[in-house]
C-alpha cells in the first residue's frame, strides 16, 4: 500500500509493545507518520501518539495500520504475555 517514502518525525518515543513494533516496522519500511496517516485515513497526530506510546489503538485502527504497512496485525499487537504454543 505504501511506496518508498521518507521517514516522518519521531516525536517522543515511549515504551509499549505496539509503539515499539510500530516504530520498528515504520523504520524498516521507510514510512513516515504523514504517509501512514494518508494510507490509513487516521490523523497524523493520532499516528504520532501511537508511535510515541502515548495511546494504544483500538483494534480497528491497529488493523488499518497493519494493512497499510503490509504486516499481520499480530506483529503490532501485544499478546499480554501469552505466547503461542
Amino acid at each position: 500500500m505504501l511506496g518508498n517514502v521518507k521517514r516522518g518525525t519521531a516525536g517522543r518515543e515511549g515504551s509499549g509493545r505496539f509503539a515499539d513494533q510500530l516504530r520498528a516496522v515504520m523504520a524498516e519500511r521507510g514510512v513516515g507518520v504523514e504517509a501512514l496517516a494518508r494510507a490509513t485515513g487516521l490523523s497524523p497526530r493520532l499516528i504520532a501518539k501511537y508511535r510515541a506510546g502515548a495511546h494504544e489503538p483500538r483494534v480497528q485502527n491497529a488493523v488499518k495500520i497493519a494493512r497499510a504497512l503490509q504486516v499481520p496485525v499480530e506483529t503490532l499487537l501485544p499478546n499480554d504475555g501469552k505466547e503461542a504454543a
